[in-house]
């Protein structure tokens, strides 16, 4: 699934500015299931889902070193709805 997965990722400073994201990790391993996903610009996203309910909620950075060491720690990550990281 992961390789057709992109989130276009609006900036909080500028609704018009966006980024968009493109699939680098996916685990499938289980439920929940992750997929990482990289810009060209540094940032992250890692996508938790929740196959049993149907559920996605986010984690974000903004640099490659925090993305590593986040998608080593994907299990204990605290996930968001967008609108809740970005105050939408």
């Amino acid at each position: 699934m992961a390789r057709y997965f992109s989130v276009i990722n609006l900036s909080p400073q500028n609704s018009k500015d966006y980024v968009e994201h493109f699939p680098s990790e996916e685990d499938e391993s289980g439920d929940p299931r992750y997929y990482g996903l990289l810009s060209h610009t540094g940032s992250w996203i890692i996508v938790e889902h929740h196959n049993a309910n149907g559920t996605f909620r986010y984690l974000v950075g903004k640099t490659l070193v925090t993305y590593k060491a986040a998608w080593i720690a994907r299990e204990g990550g605290t996930y968001s709805y967008l609108s809740e990281i970005y105050g939408n």
